[in-house]
């Protein structure tokens, strides 16, 4: 329960109630109210050298130079191995690939994926991750038209890298069906 008393005057001072009653009894809480007309408000400070304070660190905050640490870029981006992930998987199913990439200190280098060499952008169903030289792409529910290849590429003001890996998707109703087939099979051997 909540009380708002909007544009407060002289007249709502005094003492506030609230009751709750159930079957198993009742609870009450009180509050006090106060209020204080605007000819009894302070504006000037009570402390002058405290606002002094206040406003020499307000400007030197304004002015204070950012000392911002450059990094220089020496080389091109260059994968640590190949792209791993999941080659082969059953439709609806969660994909993911991953790989190593350098120089790991490059906050200027862009990582983009593509699918069957279409840009790749992150949605709910795909997400992309690239942090201190990891690099991954996550694919939930995997769909049919997902199968194909994928390549990451990471760019930089010296170059760019790229690694792909290919993926096929089993259909959930043709893996049905085969285990059916293989499931009849069995049974007509045993016979």
């Amino acid at each position: 329960m909540a009380l708002t008393i909007k544009y407060v005057t002289i007249h709502d001072v005094g003492v506030y109630t609230c009751r709750a009653y159930n079957r198993a009894g009742e609870a009450h809480t009180t509050a006090q109210l106060s209020v204080i007309s605007k000819n009894d408000v302070i504006y000037d400070s009570q402390h002058p050298t405290g606002l002094q304070k206040i406003q020499s660190l307000e400007d030197s905050s304004r002015y204070s130079r950012q000392i911002q640490e450059e990094t220089q870029i020496t080389q091109a981006p260059r994968f640590l191995g190949n792209l791993k992930g999941t080659n082969k998987i059953v439709e609806g199913q969660r994909a993911h690939f991953e790989a190593r990439v350098e120089p790991q200190s490059d906050l200027s280098m862009k990582i983009e994926w593509y699918h069957n060499g279409k840009s790749i952008t992150a949605a709910n169903r795909i997400q992309t991750y690239h942090d201190f030289g990891y690099v991954s792409i996550d694919i939930l529910q995997v769909r049919p038209e997902d199968a194909g290849t994928y390549t990451v590429v990471a760019k930089n003001s010296r170059g760019e890298a790229r690694l792909s890996a290919t993926m096929t998707i089993e259909s959930k109703i043709l893996l049905f069906y085969l285990c059916s087939i293989e499931a009849i099979c069995k049974e007509l051997n045993n016979y």
